[in-house]
């Protein structure tokens, strides 16, 4: 995927390798991981290499969400989920779940 637009410096930054970003709005979002630092190439041009490719095309210009911005649509694979706490309060969830196609 190569983001375009008019706000990039050339050799600026945009996405570190372990960033999150996701393509698509409402139920038809997907969440990826950026797996190589992503530079701009110029001031309209980057390529971004992440996991999972994805599944469909994305729209020319499309915008990427990036961060705690990122989000995905996944469903519970069944009913059981799991939760632990100690007393520190800390506390962990655990559960089965699957990207929404």
């Amino acid at each position: 995927v190569s983001p375009s637009g008019s706000n990039f410096t050339g050799s600026e930054v945009l996405f570190e390798a372990g960033d999150y970003i996701s393509f698509g709005s409402g139920t038809s979002t997907t969440l990826h991981f950026v797996v190589n630092q992503c530079v701009a190439a110029s001031t309209t041009s980057a390529s971004i290499d992440f996991e999972p490719g994805l599944k469909h095309d994305a729209a020319n210009g499309a915008a990427i969400a990036q961060g705690t911005s990122a989000v995905g649509v996944f469903a519970l694979t069944d009913d059981i989920q799991g939760w632990n706490g100690d007393k520190y309060s800390n506390y962990s969830i655990s559960l089965d779940a699957i990207e929404r196609q």
